[in-house]
């Protein structure tokens, strides 16, 4: 064997292993976001159909960029959640005004579940972990800027497993 293929052959074999440790100490930052029986609860209630919103912000209000996960992705859970907020006209985000709804029948503020467990600088969210149970999860993300302007956006989570 050309030393190249032992480098390869050494690298495959201890390939499981290294995903073994991976998984370990990914699964001490997994939270539950949503937990089953919410999930079930609100499916009892309402189907995907109505979870229909749409967004309504004041002009030059803050825009909202989810850059993780990617729109109408299907996901295994825990996922990872990004968002960067992006202020205008010389304003800064008000990062204390940031909401995070779940869309039941009624929207449950998820906010305080999720802020647990982010990383939160002064225009990111940051969210490694996030545990769903399979199915379709909508959010609703709210935020100001210091000139009190405010804008909200929907995103959806589609969960395989």
């Amino acid at each position: 064997m050309k030393p190249m293929s032992q480098t390869i052959v050494r690298i495959r074999n201890y390939l499981p292993a290294l995903l073994f440790v991976t998984q370990i100490i990914y699964a001490d930052q997994v939270f539950t976001l949503i937990s089953p029986e919410e999930y079930a609860e609100a499916l009892k209630i309402i189907q995907p159909a109505d979870l229909e919103y749409l967004p309504k912000a004041a002009l030059d209000a803050p825009r909202i960029h989810v850059k993780s996960p990617t729109a109408r992705a299907s996901l295994v859970s825990p996922v990872d959640i990004e968002v960067h907020f992006e202020a205008t006209n010389g304003a800064d985000i008000d990062m204390k005004s940031l909401k995070i709804l779940y869309v039941l029948l009624l929207k449950k503020d998820v906010t305080n579940r999720i802020l647990e467990h982010a990383e939160v600088g002064p225009d990111f969210l940051k969210v490694t972990g996030a545990n769903l149970p399979a199915g379709r999860h909508a959010f609703i993300l709210k935020i100001q800027d210091t000139q009190m302007r405010k804008a909200s956006q929907k995103f959806e989570i589609v969960v395989d497993g």
